[in-house]
């Protein structure tokens, strides 16, 4: 423990307590936080209008548990006891979503990532770097292959943050943001899943698409594309897809044409807009070629 010069500077008028969370801003390691007052700013990061999401809400209202572990202490054979160290923050939050909802971050586990906690009163508590500017705590992510619980069945999507830079806390603060937290939840795409019905053969693979956890049919309006990206390729050759059938869209049924760059197997997903924001989502899907 370092010492540093005690300068005491008064207690404010308001004595608000700390709010309790009820969700985790997630976000790539890295990500820029550009003003965490603007909903703008939360709308690019976890529904870009191209490119990949770099962040994602996630509403922790069924619960969550400070883990953090109490200070370390000892004492001396004079009977002295002293602070030695302080354990870094550990945060369990159980997410307000389907299982289905949750398998969709088993690759997130293990991951480092930037944390911004939500608080209850639709305030952000986030820090900021030694330049000023706004970032999330760096924090490792990590999940179990959870089943249903047998005491509180709503814990049984736990998700767990540890804090790994204890100096991020000096500049933490707790920021007054311009929207709600529903607005920030409504900025995560709404989840869709994804199966392959008919393999790829030739050049075609046909694949159904349904609001995730349900068997109702997604229907995009006009399916394109655009509306399949390409997110990793086996192969170094540049695949496309270069048609969709949506034929039987009413059945959630679309024919996938891939170009002459398919020659192994590729990762795509199914993604809609509104025009002006990303709406919808499917989880990652594996093309065997």
């Amino acid at each position: 423990m370092n010492c540093k010069p005690i300068y005491f500077s008064g207690i404010g008028d308001c004595d608000a307590i700390f709010r309790r969370m009820i969700g985790f801003q997630i976000l790539k390691k890295g990500t820029a936080i550009s003003d965490p007052t603007l909903i703008a700013t939360f709308q690019t990061i976890n529904a870009p209008t191209a490119g990949l999401a770099s962040g994602i809400y996630l509403p922790i209202t069924r619960g969550y548990q400070n883990n953090t572990a109490e200070p370390e202490r000892v004492t001396s054979n004079q009977g002295i006891t002293e602070k030695v160290d302080d354990p870094n923050i550990a945060l369990v939050g159980f997410l307000k979503g389907s299982y289905c909802d949750y398998k969709t971050m088993y690759d997130l586990d293990g991951q480092d990532v930037e944390f911004v906690g939500v608080l209850d009163n639709g305030q952000l508590w986030l820090t900021k770097d030694s330049e000023g500017n706004d970032v999330g705590f760096r924090s490792n992510f990590t999940i179990r292959k959870n089943g249903p619980m047998a005491d509180n069945p709503a814990e049984g999507t736990p998700v767990y943050i540890d804090f790994l830079y204890k100096d991020q806390m000096d500049n933490g603060y707790v920021s007054t943001p311009s929207f709600t937290v529903l607005e920030l939840r409504d900025t995560v795409p709404v989840g869709l899943a994804m199966t392959v019905t008919t393999p790829w053969a030739a050049t075609n693979v046909t694949v159904k698409i349904t609001k995730r956890c349900s068997n109702e049919p997604y229907e995009f309006t006009a399916a394109d594309p655009a509306n399949f990206p390409i997110l990793s390729a086996k192969a170094d050759a540049a695949p496309t897809i270069t048609d969709v059938d949506d034929t039987n869209k009413a059945q959630g049924i679309y024919i996938l044409t891939t170009g002459v760059g398919v020659t192994d197997d590729i990762v795509i997903r199914a993604i809609d807009d509104d025009g002006s924001n990303r709406t919808h989502v499917s989880q990652p899907l594996t093309i065997v070629i």
